[in-house]
């Protein structure tokens, strides 16, 4: 049952890789934990997401890949698990995972969905009929909201929550001792700008990189840092080749939560061409390190980066836009630093985790209080 110490919540998150709903999930787990919440999470078999939850002794299960193995966990073992957890909210992290919400929630759990990402929903009448049975839904970003809405129209407006991502800044220290640019043979004078992100095709690096070429032929001191691994990694490198960039553009790969502090701290501007965003937490985290960010004009990155005070935004897909804004930075480095120094101020206070959690909170318990007031 409910009380005002907090409530009993399994988190939902079956994503098979790592991105900023998986690194959502298991902070809100922790913070919901610390904040004197019994938290659960079910997570795939072998993910990422599921070590990491385990790693801090927060209570999981693994479930099996597929619908038809879910149902059969679900009527098996994870049922059990379920029930005898006796949750009073289930939170869904993804789309696909609304259906395990339903199936293990049960008639006394509030059910909230939390959607992370600026995109349509299935207007589908499957969709449809399970977008009726949820309590909640909590949005990312004033952006995405608005899409939830367009997408389901008849769900009520005013149980769709937006709670921006938390951003501790406090989980954004480099490693004492660690140089990138020395590692990476990149001078002290060199004009660095640095993507973090997925080389997936929404997070727009196919721009960024026509963007620098751009860039360097009127200010060749410059280099690229792409931090990330994705299926794009192939192709990016080969167009950068093809450009000339050679040594110039360094693709990293993937790094862990701890390593990406060092890489935003060689950088003396971030870029995110994005195409969609749900949040974008590279732009927050960059303004965090006191970097200027130069991002698109889509979805909510206009909520995260604030045009000619935090940095710039620029019309999404336009390369010579992008390069001329960095150009811009990288001539201009008292520009640069002030945009960085009002990027830490405002992003610190907009989204501290102390500000934040509190939001969710109030949706959780509204959710826990709707299914006690039914029974």
């Amino acid at each position: 049952m409910y009380t005002a110490l907090g409530v009993r919540v399994i988190l939902v998150n079956t994503i098979a890789g790592w991105g900023g709903g998986e690194s959502w999930t298991g902070q809100t787990a922790l913070a919901l934990r610390a904040r004197c919440h019994d938290v659960a999470v079910l997570a795939r078999a072998g993910g990422p997401l599921l070590a990491e939850v385990q790693a801090h002794e927060i209570p999981a299960r693994a479930v099996p890949v597929g619908p038809l193995a879910q149902l059969w966990a679900v009527r098996g073992g994870l049922g059990e698990w379920t029930r005898r957890f006796a949750p009073e909210v289930v939170l869904a992290i993804s789309g696909p995972d609304l259906r395990l919400l339903h199936l293990i929630a049960g008639p006394r759990a509030g059910r909230v969905f939390r959607r992370g990402l600026d995109r349509p929903l299935g207007r589908d009448p499957y969709h449809r009929w399970l977008a009726r049975r949820l309590d909640a839904i909590v949005a990312n970003s004033e952006a995405t909201r608005r899409t939830v809405l367009v997408s389901w129209p008849k769900f009520p407006a005013e149980r769709v929550h937006t709670v921006p991502n938390p951003v501790d800044s406090d989980r954004l220290r480099p490693p004492p001792g660690r140089d990138v640019r020395r590692e990476l043979g990149i001078s002290a004078d060199t004009f660095v700008v640095a993507a973090i992100a997925r080389l997936v095709p929404q997070k727009g690096h196919r721009v960024l990189i026509a963007a620098f070429d751009q860039l360097r032929s009127v200010h060749p001191d410059s280099a690229l840092l792409l931090v990330g691994g994705g299926p794009l990694a192939a192709e990016l490198a080969a167009d950068s080749e093809r450009r000339g960039l050679g040594a110039r553009c360094h693709f990293v790969g993937q790094r862990g939560g701890e390593e990406v502090p060092a890489y935003y701290a060689a950088a003396d501007v971030v870029a995110v061409p994005s195409l969609f965003e749900g949040f974008c937490y590279a732009a927050v985290e960059s303004a965090l390190m006191g970097k200027p960010v130069v991002a698109a004009r889509v979805s909510s990155l206009p909520e995260v980066v604030r045009d000619g005070e935090t940095g710039f935004l620029v019309p999404g897909e336009d390369p010579a836009a992008l390069a001329g804004r960095l150009l811009l930075l990288a001539r201009d480095p008292a520009l640069a630093r002030r945009l960085g120094a009002r990027g830490r101020e405002w992003a610190g206070e907009r989204f501290a985790p102390a500000a934040i959690y509190p939001r969710l909170e109030a949706v959780l318990e509204a959710a826990a209080r709707a299914r006690q007031a039914e029974r």
